[in-house]
């Protein structure tokens, strides 16, 4: 079964519109595939607070905006040369707090970009050269 967290807000909309319907908890749990317990923390939330929106977490703020994210995403997709240092240099240079690079590094691993190094290849001799 599903955490009550991992709930779409779609689902604990439909527990609370079907427990107003008149629908036992099981009837609903079953209905929509989640757990009794799911179920009962559900209709729990929507008494204690009135709705079934998550409260904002806690924890440490973003040193970067979404704006910054893509021009980051952006940055690394036209230059695909650049290294994160290079991209955190270049980002810090018109910003007012730093940011580390890690957090540059973050940023691409979460847009899928990975880092990878070229393979080495051996030079072409001039035998080879002739051949081709």
């Amino acid at each position: 079964m599903v955490k009550t967290g991992n709930v779409s807000l779609e689902k604990r909309g439909a527990v609370c519109t079907l427990r107003d319907e008149g629908l036992p908890i099981r009837a609903i749990a079953e209905k929509l595939h989640l757990g009794r317990n799911t179920v009962t923390q559900i209709l729990k939330k929507k008494i204690e607070r009135g709705s079934v929106v998550d409260r904002p977490s806690s924890g440490r703020r973003r040193v970067t905006t979404v704006p910054e994210d893509r021009v980051i995403v952006i940055t690394n997709k036209r230059n695909r040369h650049l290294t994160s240092p290079e991209l955190t240099h270049s980002l810090n240079r018109t910003r007012e707090n730093r940011v580390s690079v890690s957090t540059v590094k973050r940023r691409l691993q979460r847009a899928n970009l990975r880092g990878c190094v070229a393979a080495c290849k051996p030079l072409l001799r001039p035998i080879h050269k002739l051949n081709g």
